[in-house]
């Protein structure tokens, strides 16, 4: 088992994002100069593959977390249990999403609001995406056990290898369409099926390497008995998750009534703008694992002295990149687009994110670290109604009667994400969460 500290896990996560969040913004450079369409259609479907991932997140985050509080307190075997429990389930509801995803494409992306050759675009994509869906669950569970184990380094292997083979296959697809079986959007989804299976093999091969064990169970209830652990701490975590993803999907639809541009400008800034909150992201999913350790070896008040340190930093780091962005926005959205419209209001909504940002260095550190004792019941209920009521109910009413557009849906993910901060601080400094124990 791998020795871990914050840098460690935090590290290999950053640039396995960095990665991730170039191949997004290519990708979408790419798509732009095939047609606005494909943009929009695109980002639609991916708004929705987000939200369908929280199965991903159920099991990745539930394993993590009861693995890392098996790791604090010195159960082993315990932990290996976890990752088997959370690899076989994986497998099976991964399938079964998508076999259901897929059967019934055309009708989930009927919800999107898109015209009509921006949803042919988008229902070919969402088909072929999320008929491989289970291999991106199963790929997302190894890599989070590799991780709660000690691993990080393997992981960022495997996330590079993903992203340069769908990279090349984009260019693949986009430049050279004479030498290539599939084209257009449907190339585009291939190319992502692909760069998944390449980074499955990675993680399998992984796995064996460094001996990370998913021994058989001795009895059908003793596995039972450690997915329900595993599902415990997820279902709620997952459920947060998929309350964001949702209300993204939400959103991305009632802009589709302003007009294929404006999800075009939704997709463009959003591809620059979580730059913003890169660090604080993989900082605070780093944290998460070592709180798990800490709060399973009862190490409460250094968890405590973690999270204050880290929250300093994360907000400082996010403000600068903040004002980065501002300063540089109009080179940046222009990679993408020379459509005024889309460049002439990108100001007053970087500045809004400006502020949504320092509480979102809040948020992802002390939600993170609150998943990672096992304490999540909360959280999902602040979350749930955040999004629903500032995050999508705001947003709609400022975006769309009060006639603010894409301004307005960011004033109301900005209010969402202030209450998240708030919610997630009071939680913690209550100390409640020190009675939680996921491996009960």
């Amino acid at each position: 088992m791998g020795s871990v500290n914050l840098f460690s896990l935090a590290l290999p996560l950053l640039f396995e994002h960095v990665v991730n969040n170039l191949l997004g913004f290519v990708s979408s450079a790419f798509l732009s100069s095939y047609s606005q369409s494909a943009v929009a259609a695109v980002g639609s479907a991916s708004s929705v593959i987000s939200a369908v991932s929280v199965v991903l997140t159920v099991l990745a985050n539930g394993a993590a977390v009861t693995v890392s509080n098996y790791i604090g307190a010195n159960d082993p075997e315990g932990a290996s249990k976890s990752c088997r429990a959370a690899l076989t389930a994986g497998i099976a509801s991964g399938a079964l999403v998508s076999l259901i995803s897929a059967l019934f494409a055309g009708e989930i992306m009927g919800l999107m609001n898109l015209e009509a050759e921006a949803l042919e675009m988008a229902t070919a994509y969402f088909r072929i995406r999320m008929s491989f869906f289970f291999v991106q669950v199963t790929s997302g569970v190894l890599s989070a056990m590799l991780r709660c184990f000690g691993y990080p380094g393997p992981t960022v292997f495997s996330g590079l290898l993903t992203v340069s083979v769908n990279l090349l296959l984009s260019v693949w697809v986009i430049k050279l369409p004479e030498y290539c079986p599939l084209t257009g959007i449907e190339g585009i989804a291939a190319a992502c099926v692909v760069s998944q299976l390449a980074g499955l093999v990675s993680n399998l091969i992984f796995t064996r390497l460094r001996r990370v064990r998913y021994p058989r169970p001795r009895s059908l209830g003793e596995n039972l008995t450690f997915v329900r652990r595993v599902l415990r701490i997820g279902i709620p975590t997952g459920l947060t998750g998929m309350a964001y993803s949702v209300s993204q999907t939400v959103t991305t639809a009632f802009i589709g009534v302003i007009g294929t541009y404006a999800v075009s400008a939704k997709v463009y800034y959003s591809n620059i703008l979580m730059w913003a909150y890169l660090f604080s992201v993989c900082f605070g999913t780093a944290n998460s694992y070592l709180v798990g350790r800490l709060a399973g070896a009862g190490d409460y008040d250094r968890a405590d002295r973690l999270n204050r340190r880290l929250t300093r930093l994360t907000r400082a780091v996010n403000l600068s990149l903040s004002l980065v962005i501002i300063l540089l926005r109009r080179p940046l959205v222009g990679i993408f687009t020379a459509d005024e419209r889309i460049l002439s209001a990108c100001l007053a909504v970087f500045i809004v994110d400006a502020a949504a940002e320092q509480a979102r260095a809040t948020s992802q550190v002390y939600e993170y670290a609150l998943r990672g004792a096992g304490d999540m019941k909360f959280m999902m209920a602040v979350v749930t109604l955040s999004c629903w009521i500032l995050g999508v109910g705001l947003s709609w009413l400022l975006a769309v009667p009060a006639g603010m557009g894409i301004l307005g849906c960011w004033i109301g993910m900005a209010a969402d994400e202030c209450v998240r901060a708030a919610a997630s601080y009071a939680r913690w400094k209550s100390g409640i969460w020190k009675n939680a124990d996921p491996t009960r």
